[in-house]
């Protein structure tokens, strides 16, 4: 009897010692940060020597990391609170001009075209794209500016090659852009885009613009680690609501109408969605507004290493040369489906700006739009550095 209750004591004294140890084989794990709990976003934007970078911090620990890149295009999302990898598709053939977060312009209905066989219009219609071109050349860029009592990042670009090398001699037309990146207190990053629609010209000859299409390119990386999963809602506890399965499931380019939606979508991971890496990308709901006739659509899709979220223009009227085109976006990106970020995404819906197309004549006067549209309408006649690695164009104190 002794010895049972000896043994009693000794194992009681083990399970004390155990407990006030952690006797937990996780116990070298990181912590988990719980993102319904109310988090304090700020940033900074810095340089690494080569490359510049907004730099996303939440509660004062960096949690994510973008990297601005040829024309001005966001080129890398890096994970800061894991291995860092790129959480953007890798590009097709080793491109910096491909699969990265930038704008794209076509005649969508190929009504610039360098062709009248039907079965090549896909790739001989007008298209010219924010980074440059299929063959890695890449857009100029006139200027970068930092502002970093506002986190802000202004890059000025002229891109003006088609996409496609053959269709370089017969189509024209520089489509001068401002991209200004902001770090917001909301834990986003603001994208906002003011592009010229140029005077497109075919074998010298001006075009109208009958037919033209702004996409907002964001390409999300694809697999089964990665992003698997493409939600358009959340539920009111931050699960997947309405969603699609990567590879199996998401529809090609289904001109879903913005006001229909939710005004955002995310690419998350199947899973593990409430704890993995989940990207938002917020478009709004709102109509476009112009003179003419336009809509705002969301498009998307898949492909074998990627997922594409791209909220677009299309127009359904003419356009006259050297109109503009205003797009805003904002990136989200959390550690997990949450609660917190179905609320965060729908504040951002409400707030956010309507896609705009304004004739030259409506450029609104004495206004910031104004200067920022002389400012266009000045660097199409000017050459700029075409590089993916702008530090050098930024130096920051």
């Amino acid at each position: 009897m002794k010895k049972a209750k000896n043994l009693y004591a000794y194992l009681i004294l083990c399970l004390i010692l155990l407990v006030s140890c952690g006797g937990n084989s996780d116990d070298s794990e990181e912590e988990v940060i719980d993102l319904n709990e109310p988090v304090t976003w700020t940033g900074t934007v810095t340089s690494d020597g080569t490359d510049l970078w907004l730099v996303l911090n939440g509660n004062g620990e960096p949690y994510y990391d973008f990297r601005i890149g040829t024309g001005g295009a966001m080129s890398e999302i890096r994970d800061l609170t894991e291995s860092s990898e790129n959480l953007l598709s890798p590009s097709y053939n080793g491109e910096q001009t491909d699969r990265i977060i930038q704008w794209t312009l076509w005649s969508i209905n190929g009504d610039i075209k360098n062709t009248e066989d039907l079965e090549l219009l896909n790739k001989q219609r007008y298209n010219v794209t924010q980074g440059g071109t299929g063959i890695n050349q890449l857009s100029e860029i006139i200027s970068v500016t930092v502002n970093a009592e506002k986190n802000q990042v202004d890059v000025y670009s002229n891109p003006k090659l088609q996409w496609q090398e053959e269709n370089q001699n017969a189509m024209t037309g520089t489509h001068a852009a401002l991209t200004r990146y902001t770090i917001q207190t909301n834990g986003s990053i603001k994208i906002y885009r003011a592009v010229s629609v140029a005077e497109p010209k075919l074998n010298g000859v001006a075009q109208q613009w009958s037919d033209f299409y702004f996409e907002g390119w964001t390409p999300m990386l694809g697999g089964s680690s990665a992003f698997d999963g493409l939600a358009l809602s959340l539920n009111s506890s931050g699960a997947p609501d309405l969603w699609y399965q990567w590879l199996s499931g998401i529809p090609s380019y289904p001109f879903l109408e913005a006001s229909t939606t939710e005004g955002y979508a995310i690419a998350y991971n199947t899973s593990k969605y409430s704890t993995k890496d989940a990207v938002g990308v917020v478009y709004g709901k709102g109509n476009v507004e112009t003179s003419g006739t336009a809509k705002h659509v969301l498009n998307l899709l898949p492909w074998n290493t990627g997922i594409g979220i791209l909220p677009a223009i299309k127009s359904e009227s003419v356009i006259p040369a050297h109109s503009l085109v205003e797009q805003t976006l904002y990136i989200v990106p959390r550690q997990g489906l949450t609660e917190a970020m179905k609320t965060e995404l729908d504040d951002m819906v409400n707030e956010i700006s309507a896609p705009k197309i304004y004739t030259p004549s409506e450029i609104p006067s004495g206004s910031e739009l104004e200067t920022i549209y002389a400012t266009l309408m000045a660097n199409r006649l000017l050459s700029g550095t075409a590089t993916d690695n702008l530090s050098a164009l930024a130096p920051i104190d």
